[in-house]
C-alpha cells in the first residue's frame, strides 16, 4: 500500500527492475524509479518550464513537482521541481510538437529583443533632443529678441565706473585729444553731487 492510502502494484524500477525505489518521486510524479536511475532523469524549475516550453501557469496544473527550498535565498518562495519528460509532454499535447516549441520560443526572444532596441532607441532621441535644446537656450544668452544686442540694466554707479573705463581708453587712443566721443561719456559718468544719473536711478546700456 502506498503511503496516501492507496494501493498500487509495482515489478520495481521501471527502468532496471529494482525493488527499491524512491517514494518521494513516486508520489510527486508517479513513477517508479530507484535512486540510481532517477539520476538519469531530469527536473526543471516552475519558471524555467513555462520560458523554455512556452507553457502557463494553468498549463502546468495537474503535474506533479517536488518543492524544495530556495537555492539562492532560503526565505524566499520555496522552488518547484516539475519532472521535464511529463512538462515535454504537456508542451507537446498544446503546440503540437517540440520543434514548434523551438520556433515559439525564438519568435518571442526576438520580439523581447526588437522591443529592446526600439526602446533604448526612443531614449537615445530623447537625450539627443534634450541635448540639442540645451544648445539653443546656450546661443540665445548672448542676444535679445529680434537677434539685436540684449538689454541690460545697470545701477548709476555701475554706469559712472563703465563711463569712467571708456573715457580713459579714449583719452589713451587719442593721446590728448577730447574727442566728441570722449564728451558724450564723460557726460554720463559725472560724480554723485552734480551727475545727471542719480544714485537710486537706473541706466539701460547697450
Amino acid at each position: 500500500m502506498a503511503e496516501d492510502g492507496g494501493f498500487f502494484q509495482a515489478s520495481g524500477c521501471e527502468h532496471c527492475g529494482n525493488l527499491s525505489f524512491s517514494s518521494e518521486w513516486f508520489k510527486a510524479f508517479g513513477v517508479v524509479l530507484c535512486n540510481q536511475c532517477k539520476r538519469d532523469e531530469a527536473l526543471v524549475s516552475k519558471s524555467n518550464a513555462m520560458a523554455q516550453y512556452c507553457l502557463t501557469e494553468k498549463d502546468l496544473r495537474g503535474l506533479g513537482c517536488i518543492t524544495k527550498d530556495n537555492p539562492q535565498q532560503k526565505n524566499w518562495s520555496a522552488m518547484k521541481l516539475y519532472l521535464r519528460r511529463q512538462v515535454e509532454e504537456r508542451a507537446r499535447r498544446k503546440h503540437g510538437d517540440l520543434e514548434t516549441v523551438r520556433q515559439l520560443r525564438h519568435d518571442r526572444t526576438q520580439a523581447k529583443v526588437q522591443g529592446w532596441l526600439v526602446k533604448r532607441a526612443r531614449a537615445e532621441a530623447a537625450d539627443a533632443e534634450e541635448e540639442a535644446e540645451g544648445e539653443e537656450e546656450d546661443a540665445d544668452v548672448g542676444s535679445g529678441e529680434g537677434g539685436g544686442p540684449m538689454r541690460i540694466k545697470l545701477s548709476a554707479a555701475a554706469a559712472r565706473v563703465r563711463a569712467r573705463l571708456a573715457s580713459e581708453y579714449e583719452s589713451d587712443v587719442g593721446a590728448g585729444g577730447t574727442s566728441a566721443g570722449q564728451k558724450k561719456v564723460a557726460s554720463s559718468g559725472k560724480d554723485e553731487s552734480g551727475g545727471e544719473a542719480s544714485g537710486g536711478d537706473d541706466v539701460e546700456v547697450f
